[in-house]
């Protein structure tokens, strides 16, 4: 567990921050929305904001990132926050953890908080860093799915096989996770169901390790997994892009945090959006790479190099502009975008027998973005 003793610092966010467009960049001068500007060079003195404490959670992996990120630069204390933060190997084990107040507010993948959402008191306030970009499914290069090409699906050109070369499939993956919603939006492109193969649970390196020994037809890999087995030669048959697939990552607190301290989740989250578009500013990448390298190695995740440049590159994090517009409703399905990402996962898991679909509304129920547009009225006020 790593605790941050918070100095208090107060300073004033640029307006309109954002990562891909001409408007202006976070900068380490820069403090997370929420804070009080200064009074002036002349006499003025700065009040003070009392300090909470916030227990946080996450995982050692991008979607974790602005957490990590808060903690290193200091804005989390900026904002006035004393946190304490644990990180876990598995998002089940995370939400598990919710009930006793283990954590308070934290981040975490789409299934394991769909999980959260429906028995442990979880709530989603916004979404993270996408889990998306490094969702693969892998074959060997002599495997029928392999060369039986790509293009062969109508609106799939990225998709490798056919219905017949997937049919009776062994895949190693672990069930419940986004590797699990891969597999399955890749077998309904196929016009397949779960029942046409036959899919082995193991957690992503334990599935590395018996592919490697001649295990399994198709294995899931994950983060900088991914990248170790593209460099192993392994092919990639489907990816999350491949099939059209969203897979956000949630940020989370639990409803006992937003009943007894809203005002620390308020600020937990104006400041992991802050944390995001740092991230977002080319002009940090470097230290970016190197706060993600430490954070891997401190929590015992082999990793090199090259597999942090990948995998910021390939990550995408939404700006402030792309969370405003995630909140308008579609008038044709009565949903926001967060709802409707979410949605969509849970249709997967629905079909896959995961989930009933009594369940559906319970889990939209949990999405509760009072505090995202209070967040994002602060990066838009004048």
């Amino acid at each position: 567990m790593r605790k941050i003793i918070s100095l208090l610092l107060v300073l004033v966010l640029a307006l309109g921050l954002a990562a891909c467009g001409g408007t202006s960049e976070p900068s380490d001068s820069a403090a997370p929305s929420g804070s009080t500007a200064p009074e002036g060079d002349e006499g003025g003195t700065t009040p003070e904001v009392e300090m909470m404490d916030l227990k946080i959670s996450g995982h050692p992996a991008p979607h974790s990132l602005p957490n990590e990120v808060a903690m290193e630069k200091g804005f989390f204390e900026e904002n006035g926050l004393n946190v304490s933060n644990t990180y876990y190997i598995s998002g089940l084990s995370q939400q598990e953890a919710a009930p006793s107040g283990t954590w308070e507010c934290g981040i975490c993948g789409i299934p394991p908080t769909i999980n959260g959402a429906l028995n442990y008191g979880v709530e989603i306030i916004g979404f993270s860093i996408y889990d998306d970009a490094p969702q693969y499914l892998f074959v060997r290069e002599d495997s029928p799915i392999y060369q039986a090409g790509a293009g062969n699906v109508e609106g799939y050109p990225d998709l490798y096989g056919t219905a017949d070369t997937w049919r009776g499939a062994t895949i190693l993956a672990p069930r419940g996770t986004t590797a699990h919603v891969l597999i399955l939006a890749t077998l309904d492109a196929l016009g397949l169901t779960e029942a046409d193969v036959n899919i082995v649970h193991m957690e992503v390196p334990a599935a590395a390790q018996a592919f490697a020994a001649g295990e399994g037809d198709v294995m899931a890999q994950w983060s900088t997994f991914t990248y170790d087995a593209l460099e192993d030669g392994y092919m990639p048959v489907s990816t999350a892009a491949a099939v059209g697939l969203s897979l956000p990552s949630p940020i989370l607190a639990t409803s006992e945090a937003i009943a007894e301290k809203p005002e620390a989740v308020q600020r937990y989250l104006d400041t992991v959006v802050y944390s995001m578009q740092w991230i977002n500013d080319e002009a940090n990448r470097d230290e970016l790479n190197d706060i993600y390298y430490n954070l891997c190695i401190d929590e015992g995740v082999a990793i090199s190099e090259g597999a942090v440049d990948w995998s910021m590159e390939i990550h995408h994090i939404p700006t402030v502009e792309e969370l405003q517009a995630m909140l308008e409703v579609d008038p044709e399905t009565g949903m926001n975008g967060f709802e409707q990402q979410v949605d969509t996962v849970m249709s997967f898991m629905i079909r896959a027998g995961v989930y009933e679909e009594s369940q559906r509304q319970a889990v939209l129920d949990a999405i509760n973005l009072d505090f995202l547009e209070e967040t994002l009225a602060n990066y838009t006020a004048e």
